[in-house]
């Protein structure tokens, strides 16, 4: 069709900076092991349980969660807790790497809101991963994450344009694994779908 495309994140202009576009030269579709989705499902199960089954259900619905968001306003968190290695956080890549490749999910007692805001709006309809839930995280880490149910990430002053404040909109399914249930805050409860790992 005689059309070029740019796509800066694979130029060989920015090849030798490893620093910018990693995210989006994180976001590569490959086949590696040629199983079919079925197989990959029924592997899932074998060794994550029926809770895979559940886990994938909410990956299928992350693809479509700018349709869910505009008829319901909201799209639900998911949460693997349990016991120190379950597969809580294993499984949960699994399922990122959908997305994106070769990605550890941030610690969330140690990554600050601004770094967890850009992973959620980065992409829209990807599923991303939090680790490391705890109830002790700082309260703003708590409120970030109810707003994210809600579809708004962090509030900041636009230093670019008029000086007003703006919202971050949230285009991802988030998951987020950690040895607790969150139970801090109530709100934060309520929006989160629960799956439980023992061993």
């Amino acid at each position: 069709n005689n059309k070029a495309y740019y796509i800066p994140a694979t130029s060989k202009i920015y090849c030798e900076n490893a620093e910018i576009f990693q995210f989006e030269r994180q976001m590569v579709h490959t086949n590696k092991s040629g199983a079919s989705l079925n197989e990959f499902v029924e592997k899932l199960t074998v060794v994550f349980g029926e809770n895979a089954r559940v886990a994938f259900g909410y990956l299928l619905a992350t693809l479509f969660r700018d349709i869910v968001y505009r008829k319901t306003r909201h799209f639900p968190i998911l949460n693997l807790f349990g016991e120190k290695g379950t597969g809580k956080t294993t499984l949960a890549t699994c399922l990122e790497a959908f997305f994106l490749h070769d990605v550890e999910p941030p610690n969330m007692g140690v990554a600050s809101i601004p770094a967890m805001n850009d992973r959620v709006s980065q992409a829209v309809n990807i599923l991303v991963v939090f680790d490391e839930y705890k109830n002790d995280l700082d309260i703003r880490k708590i409120a970030f994450l109810k707003g994210l149910w809600g579809g708004g990430g962090q509030t900041k002053k636009n230093t670019l344009t008029d000086g007003m404040a703006t919202q971050t909109i949230v285009t991802t399914g988030v998951v987020i694994c950690g040895q607790e249930k969150p139970t801090q805050d109530m709100a934060l409860y309520t929006r989160v779908l629960f799956l439980e790992y023992t061993k």
